[in-house]
């Protein structure tokens, strides 16, 4: 938290030098797009380079979408995926069981 923003930290914290995992999760969604868009892009591989860990911090849609155009340059194929995480985003919006429960994605 004080690599990105000396300043978060409140003062206690800083004398602590702690957080709790609550504060700092909040703090990691408001640095990114997960507030605005509901996800974020914690890194990128692309193949013989090494991982691109900066994009963490894409807060907006312009600034995500730059990075999705290095992603996946095919605009046919960036079209056919947007249609398809729609597609799962309804199912789930309208699905009593993901409205009742956590999911947990395994490390």
């Amino acid at each position: 938290m004080v690599k990105v923003d000396p300043t978060a930290p409140t003062s206690e914290e800083h004398q602590s030098g702690a957080v709790t995992k609550l504060r700092y999760m909040k703090f990691r969604e408001e640095q990114s797009s997960t507030s605005l868009l509901s996800f974020r892009i914690e890194a990128i591989q692309f193949p013989h380079t090494t991982s691109i860990m900066d994009v963490k911090t894409a807060k907006t849609e312009s600034q995500v979408g730059e990075i999705l155009d290095k992603f996946i340059p095919c605009r046919e194929i960036k079209i056919l995926l947007l249609e398809r995480l729609k597609q799962i985003k309804n199912k789930l919006e309208k699905s009593e069981f993901f409205m009742q429960h956590e999911v947990r994605v395994p490390c």
